[in-house]
This record gives C-alpha cells, structure tokens and sequence, in this order.
C-alpha cells in the first residue's frame, strides 16, 4: 500500500502547517471553459505587489492567504502560504495537507486572445477550490512512504488513461487491504 503525502519541494521534507504549498495554478492545457492560457502570456506585475489567495474566488471576502507565483515552463506555479490567524485559512490548509482538497484555481483579465487561445491576460488571484477550471491546476508534488518523486499533472488522454488506471489500482489495493483486515479481526475474535 502507498500513502501519499504533501511536501515543500525545496526541503525535500514533509511540509508542516505554516510552510507554503507548492501549486501548479494553469497550465496550457484547455482549460473548462475551452480556453488555452501560454505561460508566456502571463503579467503578474500587479499580482506581485497584492498577491492574494481567495477561497472560490470570492472576491469580497478577505484572503485566506498570499503566493508567489513564477511561470515555470509551460505552468503557472505558485506557492500558498496560508493565513495560520485565520481559522477558515487554517482549515482549508489542513484540508490540502490531509488529501480532501488538491486544486487551485486563477482569475485573470484577458487582455489579448486568438481564436480559444489567451497570449496576453493579467493575474487577478489564485484562489484555493474543490473543483478548478484548469482540471490540471493541482499540488504539484507528492510523498510516497517508498520515496519522493514529483507529480505531473496529466496532459495528454493517455496521460489521464494512465493516471485514472493508477488511481483504480491503488484504491483496489485499499480496499483489499481493509477487507483483509476486516477478515483478519474478525478471525480474532
């Protein structure tokens, strides 16, 4: 069986409540609304100087916490602090540490668009969601008990294939773990 854990990349340890999360927040893959977003098209001038997380894009409710964010080759990045004197902020951060939330997702002005593809748009927010509108907008790397290795979001449909097999796999292998293990005390008993 494998669990899976978040961690900081750049200290290769299990991060800790406090740390920042690293994101991929867009990447150039259509995204929900068909729309295709380069990594060169981003301005994040302004988003630097008032770098905002949101819950769900609500933009009247305060932020939850701050990023930075970098283009990074054909992706978005951006690592999530969270606000620790915010109890909504603190939950929603145990809710990504614990694996009951993965995704980001970015609101952004279109500034110049050809055809489904944006070449230009300025970053509004990032914001932490349940469902994002880039469906590859997510943690960006985990932890196995068997070592470290990054994630990759699926890109291709045999990327997705292949990821959704791994997927099935491994909550077959959970689910036969929790039948043996039921079997197992009940044989004890």
């Amino acid at each position: 069986m494998r669990r899976l854990y978040l961690y900081t990349p750049r200290t290769g340890k299990r991060s800790l409540p406090g740390e920042p999360i690293r994101f991929v927040a867009s990447t150039e893959t259509p995204g929900r609304d068909g729309l295709i977003i380069r990594a060169d098209a981003w301005l994040l001038d302004n988003y630097h100087q008032n770098p905002i997380v949101l819950w769900a894009h609500r933009y009247t409710d305060p932020p939850i916490g701050r990023a930075q964010v970098f283009t990074e080759g054909r992706n978005l990045v951006a690592d999530v602090l969270f606000d620790r004197g915010d109890p909504f902020a603190r939950e929603v951060e145990r809710k990504y540490r614990e694996g009951f939330l993965y995704a980001v997702s970015v609101g952004w002005d279109t500034l110049e668009q050809v055809g489904r593809v944006v070449t230009r748009a300025e970053l509004l927010d990032v914001s932490a969601v349940p469902v994002p509108g880039d469906p590859a907008a997510l943690i960006q790397r985990i932890r196995t008990t068997t070592g470290v290795k990054a994630y990759r979001p699926p890109t291709t449909e045999a990327d997705v294939l292949r990821w959704g097999d791994q997927v099935r796999e491994t909550l077959a292998a959970l689910q036969t773990l929790t039948w043996l293990g039921v079997l197992e005390s009940r044989l004890r008993r």
